[in-house]
């Protein structure tokens, strides 16, 4: 039997029944609802929808009974937009609650992103968010570049005892803490290198500005870099600080977004307008060449860092994206000093850090050893202060009675200069352990390697023969300021 309630020939509602069981409800013709022995089938659903109740059971359940291996059951949250545009959003999972004033508040959301809405270049986004302060907070984020996590994993500091994400930051002695030229004496010469790996550049020669390592009881291993204007001083131009990335370290940056990080504060004279401070990645298109003279060199992004003057350290951070055909990247670091510089016009700058991605991470703390290590492939200074006594491979006389010695040093990026001072400074000892002043460096012979360099000397008058030619415990023994430095940075 069949019936029929209200049925309408013009195509208004109609409710039908038939033997089988089944109950459709139509409109218009197009069935809106069906309902038999197997359920009830609604096929389009238009407007808002919402399920009311009062208990804690399962509110919803979406359940099938296919027995194959493909995905089922599948749930699609589908943005059909005439216009898609890249970063436009999907669509998101809201848990909404109330507050302790009876509003509604969304405590925690899943939010989905179209990054790239190119055809076949598509590219993703999801966010993970909680509410903090009355604010949402993006705690994780998935996309091309990978995973980011804001504000590092509470209470996990380790992955088998190592760090989290180790090896991200791109960057040298981020600190200053390894000063193998000055140790903890300024530089005033512009346009050389203080602390390893970080040079000076700009102007403003001979007007005494000091660059150096210092260090307090503060945070993180305590150390910092300091550029200061010396006092007084009432000449104004462009200065900063660089430090440049080989082209091996530099080619898997290309093409990619990085965060650039760091902490700084200002003397309480520091004065650049508004502290305004230059913090560049910049982008060069040569090969390992200095950090302020690269081929085609261009900004890939600028941190401006307007650093007031006094208080503590401030954070500060940026993003951008370095072009896809730049061969090395420096760090810049640039300012313009302003009228006549008082006691403390000076800049200091803390936990400096690059890293890929688009969300400035935690800094990445490595012992002094580790730095040391990293700086040596670039610099090795052997002097009274550091290594009072050192080793060497072989000690001769040559034909001339000089003392002849095969310096082996941390494998350099490139074949090194060297340069000797304070000769007269330094001794050989001699297997009767006896000590023989030298009287001046006689230079390399052939020439430097990576891993070493054959390093002649003359002696003091008065040496014999017989003295030299006991030459063979290989030390060369420092006093005062005599040095070796093996230099091979870019």
């Amino acid at each position: 039997m069949t019936t029929k309630v209200n049925a309408d020939t013009s195509g208004g509602l109609k409710l039908t029944s038939d033997t089988s069981g089944t109950l459709e409800l139509q409109s218009a013709g197009n069935t809106k609802l069906t309902v038999n022995s197997s359920g009830a089938t609604i096929p389009t659903i238009t407007g808002n929808v919402q399920i009311d109740g009062t208990g804690t059971d399962d509110f919803l359940v979406i359940k099938t009974t296919e027995a194959s291996a493909n995905s089922a059951p599948d749930v699609v949250l589908y943005r059909e937009s005439s216009s898609p545009a890249d970063d436009d959003f999907l669509g998101k999972f809201v848990f909404r609650g109330r507050n302790d004033n009876s509003q509604d508040v969304a405590y925690s959301q899943i939010v989905s992103q179209a990054v790239d809405v190119s055809d076949g270049t598509e590219d993703g986004r999801l966010y993970l968010q909680t509410i903090i302060n009355g604010s949402p907070v993006n705690h994780i984020m998935l996309d091309h570049s990978g995973v980011t996590f804001a504000g590092g994993i509470v209470g996990v500091g380790s992955i088998n005892s190592g760090q989290i994400g180790g090896r991200r930051n791109a960057i040298h002695n981020p600190n200053g803490a390894v000063n193998q030229r000055h140790g903890t004496a300024a530089n005033t010469t512009m346009n050389t290198y203080a602390m390893d790996r970080w040079r000076s550049f700009g102007g403003g020669t001979g007007y005494g500005q000091s660059f150096l390592t210092k260090s307090d009881a503060g945070e993180g291993d305590g150390y910092y870099i300091r550029y200061q204007r010396p006092n007084g001083n009432s000449t104004t131009f462009a200065t900063g600080i660089a430090q440049g990335l080989e082209s091996v370290d530099s080619k898997h940056l290309a093409g990619k977004s990085v965060t650039l990080s760091f902490r700084a504060r200002g003397g309480a004279n520091w004065s650049p307008t508004s502290g305004s401070t230059a913090f560049r990645v910049v982008g060069g298109e040569g090969t390992d060449q200095s950090p302020v003279g690269m081929t085609t060199a261009e900004n890939a992004f600028v941190v401006t860092a307007e650093i007031p003057q006094g208080g503590g350290f401030v954070t500060y951070s940026g993003t951008g994206t370095i072009p896809a055909d730049k061969t090395q990247i420096a760090i810049q670091i640039a300012w313009t000093w302003t009228g006549t510089a008082g006691a403390n016009d000076y800049i200091d700058i803390r936990n400096l850090q690059l890293e890929i991605g688009n969300t400035a991470s935690q800094f990445e703390q490595l012992s002094y050893g580790e730095e040391l290590q990293r700086c040596q492939r670039y610099c090795s200074v052997y002097d009274s202060a550091q290594n009072s006594i050192m080793p060497v491979s072989t000690a001769q006389v040559d034909s001339a009675n000089r003392p002849e010695y095969m310096l082996y040093y941390p494998t350099k990026r490139a074949a090194p200069s060297i340069a000797v001072t304070g000769a007269t400074n330094m001794k050989v000892l001699t297997a009767a352990n006896t000590g023989i002043a030298m009287a001046s460096f006689a230079g390399a012979l052939v020439g430097t390697t990576f891993t070493g360099a054959n390093l002649f000397f003359t002696v003091s008058s008065g040496v014999s023969v017989n003295d030299l030619s006991g030459i063979c415990l290989e030390l060369i023994v420092f006093q005062n300021s005599g040095s070796i430095t093996v230099d091979a940075e870019l």
